[in-house]
């Protein structure tokens, strides 16, 4: 693999999937990696927040009475973009 191609790989990404949807966010893990495209999962709880230095005042206050606030994200590099979109775009 050339050396730009490597970095791009390993520095450049871009989000594929954002949201809070834990059905979706495995739907899409298991087709990403039936298609041999390398993806980062980032699980993000926003319970578990807190305000001042912790977090954000906005989250402390948006998530109460919810029991599930996780925001689910994947990550995949700027290369397999196009490819990841396109697949993706079908599912949906």
């Amino acid at each position: 693999m050339k050396m730009k191609q490597w970095i791009i790989r390993k520095i450049k990404k871009r989000t594929a999937y954002i949201g809070n949807s834990r059905d979706k966010f495995e739907k899409y893990c298991r087709i990403l990696k039936q298609n041999d495209i390398r993806y980062k999962e980032t699980i993000i709880n926003q319970s578990s927040r807190f305000p001042f230095g912790h977090g954000d005042l906005r989250s402390f206050g948006s998530n109460y009475g919810i029991i599930d606030s996780n925001i689910y994200e994947i990550t995949v590099s700027e290369l397999d973009y196009e490819k990841v979109k396109s697949i993706l775009s079908k599912i949906q």
